[in-house]
């Protein structure tokens, strides 16, 4: 659901959710560590894929915690 406000200068995003796939569990669990002491919500973590990669899920992805996340990503 996306909620506009009447003169158009914010938008609230709500139940959004980010997929991110990490090609090694060290670094999806990596990320969750920080992911969770930043935003102090949780996040679901799939078991290893055959190729050695894990798939991450974050839940109510604002501006903010998507600036952390594009950090995230752009620092490893």
């Amino acid at each position: 659901m996306i909620i506009s406000a009447p003169d158009k200068q914010a938008t609230v995003i709500i139940n959004a959710r980010a997929d991110l796939t990490f090609p090694t569990r060290a670094m999806a669990l990596d990320f969750v560590k920080r992911w969770s002491r930043y935003t102090l919500t949780g996040h679901s973590i799939a078991s290893t894929s055959s190729d050695g990669s894990v798939d991450v899920r974050v839940y109510d992805i604002d501006s903010d915690k998507k600036a952390f996340i594009d950090a995230y990503i752009e620092t490893t």
